[in-house]
């Protein structure tokens, strides 16, 4: 099955998603009804709903995936034509490269690949550490763990972007390469305290993202020089840069066990995943200036009180 082709099978909405829609919108409670394609983006625009509007309730559907959010808007436009009360939520993913476009202006595509971009800083990924294992705001180790994540940035950014733009070329091609095998531990091994990159033949990469087309070197070249006037977010997966600071933070702190912060030893809360990696940085967040335009134009659609 090609690319175009598995992301047209993937574009409908399962029969509970609909069951939903209807009810929500029957129900007439709600100001908005979020179609989503996942669990973290249900928190993260509940998040940033509240950020920008007060006190008007939504309701938040996940639909299992941005097949599942389009084909949740075709179910729509097909039974409730007439209505503006339901926003749809998804990922940019590599579609400016294939030429797709699925913005509306009842739909909100993210500026970057995903959402996950926006808690891919700094500042974030400290604050994470910070709440999880209690560490005092004025801790030398904060400043450490800066250290150690700007150098593994620089160390870990560049594979990605190599690995990233073969994977553009080859969906460029119509072919819908798998994203599973691109892990940390694939791409990575962690020596000495410092990320190292493994050795990537072609036919390993072409194993990992199970695919017969390979892109020639040059076109690899080429395709690198075109993306690197773009920003990182527009084409690297933010799924696996999250994977990298959740794997950042366990190196760290199982390197600093036997560190104490405030007089006690480093303890996780709770394990780091990158849903909880989402929902702790969260509240750190800004809505971006997009999204909040968005969300004013649809409250002005909609003649929200």
């Amino acid at each position: 099955m090609s690319y175009l082709e598995s992301l047209r099978a993937r574009r409908q909405a399962q029969k509970a998603v609909e069951q939903l829609l209807r009810m929500a919108i029957g129900s007439g409670r709600y100001v908005a009804i979020f179609a989503v394609e996942g669990e973290e983006d249900e928190e993260y625009y509940s998040e940033m709903w509240d950020k920008v509007i007060c006190n008007h309730p939504i309701q938040v559907i996940v639909c299992d995936g941005k097949g599942g959010v389009l084909g949740a808007r075709d179910f729509i436009d097909r039974e409730y034509p007439n209505t503006c009360v339901v926003l749809y939520f998804i990922d940019k993913d590599h579609d400016e490269f294939i030429g797709i476009n699925h913005a509306r202006a009842d739909t909100y595509v993210t500026d970057g690949y995903s959402i996950e971009w926006d808690v891919c800083n700094e500042a974030a990924i400290v604050h994470v550490l910070q709440r999880n294992y209690t560490i005092m705001s004025g801790d030398p180790l904060l400043e450490s763990f800066r250290v150690f994540w700007r150098r593994s940035t620089t160390a870990v950014l560049p594979r990605l972007r190599t690995v990233m733009a073969g994977i553009v070329l080859i969906r460029q091609q119509d072919i819908d390469p798998s994203l599973d095998g691109l892990t940390v531990n694939a791409l990575f091994e962690f020596r000495s305290g410092a990320y190292e990159r493994r050795r990537l033949s072609f036919d390993r990469f072409r194993e990992m993202v199970e695919t017969e087309w390979m892109p020639s070197q040059g076109e690899w070249v080429a395709m690198l020089r075109i993306l690197s006037g773009t920003p990182d977010s527009s084409y690297v997966r933010g799924k696996i840069l999250v994977s990298f600071y959740c794997d950042m933070i366990s190196r760290f702190a199982a390197d600093c066990s036997h560190r104490k912060s405030n007089g006690r030893l480093l303890k996780p809360k709770i394990q780091i995943g990158k849903r909880n990696f989402i929902h702790l940085a969260i509240p750190l967040l800004t809505v971006p200036s997009s999204l909040r335009v968005f969300f004013e134009r649809a409250i002005g659609r909609a003649a929200f009180p």
